[in-house]
């Protein structure tokens, strides 16, 4: 029976692997796919783009909380109401785990490892409704 410690581990692996084998398909991918463009990126007309993803920088300590967007150095208001604007829609925490059982257990795993890991409630997404406001925002 594993290690409840080594599955946490796993699951940061499995979501690495899993970003970095996108990124890399895309990567790979790109010059070979026709279809609509983003800012000269080509996007594959077969891809629904349904959400955006959105990464903070872990310095600013961003957290969701009531329904919005808090950090101790920035004021979040103009974003959350570009994406209102933009999108119609809210944005929201991208993991649906306890924000602070997410922090713990990324601080306990780094101290017992020794490993730099990302932090989890960095990443926000966006849901959107169509193409055209994917690309706008």
């Amino acid at each position: 029976m594993p290690k409840v410690s080594d599955m946490k581990t796993n699951l940061y692996k499995t979501i690495y692997y899993t970003v970095l084998t996108a990124a890399l398909s895309l990567l790979l991918a790109s010059p070979a796919v026709s279809g609509k463009s983003i800012d000269n990126q080509k996007v594959s007309i077969n891809i629904e783009i349904d959400r955006v993803i959105v990464k903070f920088r872990e310095q600013h300590n961003i957290r969701y909380l009531n329904g919005s967007l808090v950090s101790p150095s920035a004021d979040l208001t103009s974003i959350e109401a570009a994406i209102r604007a933009e999108s119609g829609k809210s944005i929201k925490p991208l993991f649906i785990r306890d924000q602070a059982e997410i922090d713990n257990e990324r601080l306990r795993l780094q101290s017992e490892k020794g490993l730099s890991l990302p932090d989890l409630n960095s990443y926000y997404q966006v849901e959107l409704s169509d193409y055209e406001t994917a690309r706008d925002l």
